[in-house]
């Protein structure tokens, strides 16, 4: 973010990682559910995914890339219940966030399917309730801890040396590993 000090995870490679370990299960059939009322996050998200999914010579097809409102997991439920009534529904998802996600895993089950069986899905943040859902979401974590102390820090100094330029800090993501995602079968 330019023109003020800034400090934010990395959205961008977080959903590369995301969006390549689905197609490292070798999913072919990968759509997006995205929220809304963040505009930087959504865009570095977003072209994190459509990056990786051109780069591995994937398509998007539009009906793929749904909307589930502002990050509840109702808006989630609803978005995955428009993909399961796709003619050709995907067989991952990548869920820009994770009550979004929880949202979307209730719909695969109240439509008979399992998840990761029928369907794999990755959400990103790392929520506290990630690791309690059923089953357990992989997820993207946040160091939300290192944020905290970047911030403390970037104070500190702003106000020793007053005056100081803006600068942007990048917090690096990872991967969480958990039972919603399973290799295409």
């Amino acid at each position: 973010m330019k023109g003020f000090t800034s400090v934010y995870s990395d959205n961008y490679k977080g959903a590369k990682i995301a969006t390549e370990h689905l197609l490292e299960l070798d999913h072919k059939k990968i759509a997006y559910i995205h929220g809304e009322g963040n505009g930087f996050v959504e865009k570095e998200r977003y072209a994190g995914f459509e990056d990786t999914m051109i780069t591995n010579e994937m398509e998007i097809p539009e009906e793929y890339i749904q909307s589930g409102g502002y990050y509840s997991s109702d808006g989630g439920r609803r978005a995955m219940m428009k993909l399961l009534r796709l003619e050709n529904p995907p067989t991952a998802v990548f869920v820009v966030g994770d009550e979004m996600a929880i949202g979307a895993i209730q719909a695969i089950k109240e439509s008979g399917l399992k998840v990761p069986e029928d369907i794999s899905i990755i959400g990103f943040d790392d929520i506290r309730l990630a690791s309690y859902s059923e089953p357990p979401l992989t997820t993207i974590r946040q160091d939300k801890e290192k944020i905290g102390q970047t911030v403390a820090l970037l104070i500190i100094e702003s106000i020793l040396n007053f005056g100081s330029l803006p600068t942007s800090n990048v917090v690096p993501v990872h991967l969480i590993k958990r039972e919603t995602t399973n290799k295409l079968v």
